[in-house]
């Protein structure tokens, strides 16, 4: 799904999208445990799959080294 940037953030905070997840999306890292989740729960919507992967700590039960078979 392609965003406009001026858009409202999927993730509900009432920011616009470039406010608020979209520099997390592109490398910056969250301050804190809730801005973490509302980042990765923006990309599952915008379906970002390589953010997920890049924010799922190895001890995760759901963790794989499969990428490819992960982003599917």
């Amino acid at each position: 799904m392609k965003l406009s940037a001026n858009a409202p953030c999927p993730c509900h905070s009432g920011e616009k999208y470039k406010r608020c997840c979209f520099p997390y999306h592109k490398g910056m890292l969250p301050s804190d445990a809730l801005k973490l989740m509302r980042s990765r729960y923006c990309a599952y919507a915008l379906d970002l799959p390589h953010y997920i992967i890049a924010t799922t700590h190895r001890a995760n039960i759901d963790y794989t080294e499969e990428t490819a078979a992960w982003k599917e």
